[in-house]
């Protein structure tokens, strides 16, 4: 009787850290880690014919790579200003609605549209 509470006791723990280890592993990771691949187009002047030379070129093309890298700390930082801003607005309008016993509307969920079908625009 002894060994089968302990085999039950052994299978236990060994099904909590899989639990554990799996929702470690399958969790989302940060979800605002914001991607932004910037698109670098080099003019067609500069070319083998070109009055520059490459070395110019790649000083030019590291100048605007540090300036648009600037560019993206400061919109990163807004839009995580804003998406900070926006989370406190969301918990307090539901801090409200809960003591003024508002009810939840229940969640929309959108029917992915038939790319086969045209899209009929309704008239006033």
């Amino acid at each position: 009787m002894r060994t089968r509470w302990n085999r039950l006791a052994v299978c236990a723990v060994l099904t909590c850290v899989t639990l554990a280890a799996w929702y470690a592993w399958a969790a989302p990771r940060r979800a605002d880690v914001y991607e932004i691949q910037p698109n670098i187009t080099v003019p067609y002047t500069y070319g083998p014919t070109a009055d520059y030379r490459l070395a110019d070129l790649v000083e030019e093309l590291v100048a605007q790579n540090d300036q648009m890298a600037e560019q993206l700390k400061l919109i990163s930082e807004k839009i995580d200003s804003v998406d900070a801003k926006l989370v406190g607005l969301t918990r307090r309008i539901a801090r409200i609605e809960r003591a003024l016993g508002i009810e939840q509307p229940p969640p929309v969920v959108a029917r992915p549209r038939d790319p086969n079908q045209p899209l009929v625009l309704k008239q006033q």
